[in-house]
């Protein structure tokens, strides 16, 4: 025989049709039991109904995802009308009218010590207050049953489908492959903390609106994830008869519920923040824009994909040695041939002074055979400690080919509007066939110093550039076996400098071949 509940979501079924809409996702999804399209109604689990405290289920979420949580979806249905009932023929509701109910979803790890698997450490909470719509007024000229008409559908529903969704983004939650989830809410007699029959609602002609909400269960065809027991549920009722083995297994905590759950899956999806490297970020498809969300630490290079921008928003990306090595290459770095970096503020901590060569070289910003901009950045503390190894340097634009020849495709890069100080090497350097307008950059070196002759701006090796309106000091090599420049041209391809400012450099025009008659930038 079937359980009560079981009948309910039966008669809910034969009304079940699949309309045009579907609950928007903003971020990754890593796990999505939701019918999409989502019906007018669908079948539905109810508290009130069931003597529930707790429902929810066991997912395996996507391989190779992330797990930082950004917001967490869960289909509802609500049964309840401003007066009358869904089953008296005289359900009236004021199109649009709500009500606002606090509802919990919690996230357990999995304990799999005994020998079915159970909530184990509660991951986190939250605790949210929604809006609820009642469902629609009874048509009973269209639905003699008193129902309400979906008109884009063509059929009648006793509930209304409606999402509610947890917004996890500034909670610092990251989640493992498997959990258990859990929806949690009071009703008049029921969950945590029961609200009881003194509430005003319960006397009035259509109760209380929480009395008549359900969670939703449906078998999606567009599943993402696996839901581990495909006929199980987790649940937590006082009713012996709302679970599969009618209660044998126990009654009041939250459990294990299968042997007849098949086709009931509840409906909720988790989307994660996206991730560049080892950054959260949001990303702006329409502009090709990653919108950093946080600041962050990574151990390793980030890549900036082809064609598109990296909006700081004024954080920082942090780089730190991986465990048991040293930090290798650029810090962020074009993934393509174009590129752009703007309002990011990139630095160092705790680096290994240990010196690399070639593409292990450290860098803040690389631009290595791309063109784009460098805009409105704040790049400091790249660097090994007081090191002499020569690499840190804090933006750097470089085009060559296999034979360390200038390559043959010029590329053009505006590098404008930075502040750059507490660098290794140099602050700013263009090398190769770069054609570069250097603009509006403040640079500023470590003084006079006896470890490394430094930089303010390079431009070399066949590199073309417009050097402007820069401010350049500090950069003062105290041994005379070498000298450091504010601005040194070496091999170049043709510089134009002007409205520079020039202070407490140990040099600040060094010309070794500066090139002319080709500089083409204004």
């Amino acid at each position: 025989m079937k359980k009560p509940f079981l009948i309910i979501l039966s008669l809910i079924l034969a009304f079940t049709m699949f309309n045009s809409s579907a609950i928007a996702s903003s971020g990754v999804v890593i796990y999505d039991s939701i019918s999409d399209p989502l019906p007018g109604n669908i079948p539905s689990m109810g508290f009130e109904a069931t003597s529930t405290n707790e429902f929810g289920d066991e997912i395996l979420f996507t391989a190779d995802s992330g797990r930082a949580i950004e917001s967490i979806t869960v289909i509802m249905s609500s049964w309840g009308c401003e007066s009358g009932a869904w089953n008296s023929l005289d359900c009236e509701t004021t199109p649009d009218a709500t009500f606002d109910h606090p509802i919990t979803l919690n996230l357990y790890a999995v304990d799999t010590s005994g020998s079915i698997r159970s909530p184990g450490d509660l991951l986190a909470t939250l605790t949210q207050t929604f809006t609820i719509p009642y469902r629609p007024s009874a048509n009973l000229s269209l639905c003699p049953g008193g129902g309400w008409y979906s008109e884009g559908e063509g059929k009648c529903y006793n509930g209304l489908a409606t999402s509610i969704t947890f917004d996890f983004s500034g909670m610092g939650v990251t989640l493992p492959d498997d959990i258990i989830w859990g929806v949690a809410y009071n009703t008049s007699h029921y969950g945590v903390n029961p609200i009881g029959v003194s509430a005003s609602c319960y006397s009035e002609s259509g109760g209380c609106g929480y009395d008549s909400l359900n969670v939703g269960v449906l078998t999606s065809d567009s599943m993402v994830g696996t839901d581990v027991d495909s006929s199980g549920v987790f649940l937590n009722s006082t009713w012996a008869g709302a679970y599969c083995d009618a209660g044998v297994g126990g009654t009041g905590t939250l459990r294990l519920d299968t042997g007849c759950w098949e086709g009931y899956r509840p409906q909720i999806r988790f989307e994660v923040q996206e991730m560049l490297g080892a950054c959260q970020v949001n990303k702006d498809y329409s502009n090709k824009v990653y919108n950093l969300a946080s600041d962050c630490i990574t151990d390793k290079t980030i890549f900036i994909e082809d064609g598109w921008t990296l909006n700081g928003n004024g954080y920082s990306i942090t780089a730190i040695d991986p465990v048991g090595g040293h930090f290798l290459g650029a810090v962020i770095m074009n993934g393509g041939t174009t590129a752009s970096i703007i309002n990011l503020e990139v630095t160092a901590s705790g680096l290994t002074n240990a010196c690399d060569s070639g593409a292990n070289r450290l860098r803040a910003i690389l631009f290595d055979g791309a063109g784009g901009s460098i805009t409105d950045n704040y790049v400091h503390g790249i660097r090994q400690g007081l090191s002499g190894c020569q690499e840190g340097n804090a933006i750097e634009v470089r085009n060559f080919d296999a034979a360390s020849n200038p390559a043959p495709n010029q590329m053009e890069v505006l590098i404008s509007g930075n502040v750059v100080e507490d660098y290794q090497k140099n602050g700013i350097t263009t090398n190769g066939n770069v054609a570069a307008t250097v603009s509006d950059n403040t640079i500023t070196g470590d003084g006079q110093i006896t470890y490394i002759a430094q930089n303010g701006i390079q431009v070399g090796y066949g590199a073309t550039a417009f050097v402007r309106n820069n401010t350049i000091s500090s950069n003062w090599y105290s041994p005379k076996s070498y000298v450091a420049c504010g601005l040194l041209m070496y091999d170049a391809n043709g510089v134009k400098q002007k409205d520079n400012i020039f202070f407490t450099n140990e040099k600040n025009l060094c010309n070794f071949m500066r090139g002319g008659g080709i500089f083409n930038l204004e």
